[in-house]
């Protein structure tokens, strides 16, 4: 009994009932209380057993270590461009474009666009099939659309989205051409286009990060809804217009003035004042806002409020000018 692992103290009670029984009577077997066999349940076997009780379990195989072997890559295969000469070269091409809004001599203007786009081509040409090949094209498109050439733009920014459909910055560019071309059905096309890509894109946000894309939003909507409005698409610009303010971002502004000119179209100048009055409660130097309610104050009988918004316009007109005396253009207050 001592030799028992799992069930000791039953073992003590029956090995003492049988001693006491066979002192008794000596002619009582120990079988009299429990079998021979329920008596070997508890004996220690003398030999191992000639079969190991895990022979018949399957054990896990070892796992054969894999042989890493070396593969030359393809001439033509993608190749990250971390620290090689042709992202250098790409670096440096998109470090002179965010230099264009700077410079003001037009001719230096030309020189750092015409740089710019030699950076850019070698890094073409130093691997056509970089991953880097949508934002290398998309750098061109900007740079050819700062010299007006629009065919070169359009087509950079085309073989950027070839190259990746998801790649959004290269609508906006191709949009904007269009826009700047007053080819405004073309820009609606492509800014839709980059909505339609960017809403996936967004969707899958977290949500920490969708406050700041909502700018981007509210920007191309804003853009559209101007196209819209150009094209006499009074609805569907009103529709876009509307849903800027409502995303409340910094083109907020700008999209009330722009409903208080539909209001005004539509003469409904009360509406075009109050549009306008919230546009510069937003922005105070929002002079097409002053001049837009100017305008709507005389439709409506309101001399006064209008000869004192096109005071307040000629001010805001004499600082800009003093500004562009002072730094040598007439650039956006913002970028002053």
């Amino acid at each position: 009994w001592h030799t028992c692992t799992n069930n000791k103290m039953m073992c003590m009670k029956m090995w003492s009932r049988v001693a006491r029984a066979q002192l008794a009577s000596p002619k009582i077997s120990r079988a009299t209380f429990c079998s021979e066999e329920q008596v070997d349940t508890f004996r220690r076997p003398s030999s191992p057993p000639s079969t190991p009780p895990m022979a018949n379990v399957e054990m896990p195989k070892k796992k054969t270590p894999v042989e890493i072997r070396k593969v030359d890559k393809p001439s033509n295969a993608p190749i990250e461009l971390g620290d090689t000469e042709a992202a250098k070269k790409e670096a440096a091409g998109y470090a002179l474009i965010k230099q264009f809004n700077s410079i003001e001599d037009p001719v230096a203007l030309r020189t750092t666009v015409k740089k710019a786009i030699s950076y850019l081509n070698q890094a073409l040409d130093a691997n056509p099939h970089s991953v880097q090949l949508p934002s290398i094209h998309h750098g061109l498109g900007l740079c050819y659309m700062r010299l007006g050439e629009w065919k070169d733009t359009q087509e950079h920014n085309e073989k950027a989205i070839q190259a990746d459909q998801h790649f959004v910055p290269a609508y906006e560019a191709l949009a904007d051409a269009y826009m700047i071309q007053e080819e405004y059905e073309g820009a609606i096309v492509w800014y839709t286009k980059f909505f339609d890509t960017f809403r996936e894109y967004y969707s899958a946000l977290p949500d920490a990060d969708k406050y700041n894309s909502q700018d981007i939003l509210s920007q191309i909507l804003f853009k559209r809804g101007m196209c819209y409005f150009n094209i006499v698409d009074y609805t569907c610009a009103t529709g876009d217009l509307n849903t800027v303010v409502e995303i409340d971002g910094p083109h907020t502004a700008k999209a009330l003035n722009w409903l208080g000119k539909i209001a005004s179209h539509h003469k409904k100048f009360w509406e075009s004042v109050a549009l306008n009055t919230k546009s510069l409660e937003r922005d105070p130097t929002n002079m097409g806002a002053l001049y837009d309610r100017a305008n709507a104050y005389d439709f409506v009988n309101k001399p006064d409020l209008a000869a004192a918004d096109r005071q307040a316009l000629a001010l805001l007109k004499r600082q800009k000018l003093w500004k562009a005396m002072k730094y040598g253009s007439l650039k956006d207050e913002e970028e002053e």
